[in-house]
């Protein structure tokens, strides 16, 4: 029995300790605007779980179907200049598609990498080499009409 534990507890540490993030949860909000002209668009908020610290992984690409963003995470969404993070720290990626009178506003062009598949794929550098993340599947919330 000491031994059952004793590797269930060697397996969760090398969980947390090895890797580089969990995706927790991944959504989608389509909105649009109430006043006349202030356009539509579609808010996408990736909730993550840190296994290295900032100055291990950076996490800085996101694409979302064909649209590329360059990004940041943050631990405090009402403190975006504080950056840096621990492991086992909660991180939010947040990034908005705006489209006001047929032009589409905070989307790049980039060239997303051919062997990953999915809905969105984010893109870290963890101890110096580029990887990437797949989320398969983005969870869509009902739209929001601004007032």
């Amino acid at each position: 029995m000491k031994l059952i534990i004793g590797l269930v507890t060697v397996l969760v540490s090398t969980f947390f300790w090895f890797g580089d993030f969990t995706v927790v949860d991944a959504t989608s909000q389509d909105w649009i605007g109430g006043a006349r002209g202030s356009g539509k668009g579609t808010n996408y908020h990736i909730t993550l779980v840190a296994k290295k610290c900032s100055s291990k992984l950076t996490i800085d690409q996101l694409w979302i179907g064909e649209d590329f963003y360059e990004v940041e995470v943050f631990k405090d969404l009402a403190n975006r200049s504080d950056k840096s993070f621990e492991r086992k720290d909660t991180l939010h990626l947040v990034v908005s598609k705006l489209i006001r009178k047929g032009k589409v506003f905070g989307v790049s062009t980039y060239q997303k990498p051919p062997e990953h598949v999915g809905e969105a794929i984010i893109g870290f550098v963890k101890n110096g080499k580029r990887k990437y993340k797949v989320i398969k599947k983005l969870t869509k919330l009902a739209r929001e009409n601004r007032q």
